[in-house]
């Protein structure tokens, strides 16, 4: 099973300088968005509730990023 989920916005980036609630609304807009595309994959549907996790990090760019922010 494969998840492809989008990149943060920037506004949740810990160097971002922006106002709580212009981060707590991007918080919330791509936490749902998220969870959206998991229950279509039908990850919540497992049948023994285990679930093992690869992480691949691809950047819409090709700027260098720190492992920090990843």
């Amino acid at each position: 099973m494969r998840v492809t989920l989008p990149w943060p916005p920037a506004a949740l980036s810990p160097n971002a300088r922006a106002h709580w609630a212009t981060k707590a609304r991007a918080a919330r807009t791509y936490r749902h968005a998220c969870a959206t595309l998991t229950r279509k994959a039908g990850v919540l549907s497992l049948p023994d509730g285990r679930l093992h996790v690869t992480l691949e990090f691809v950047p819409p760019d090709r700027r260098a990023r720190d492992r920090d922010n990843m």
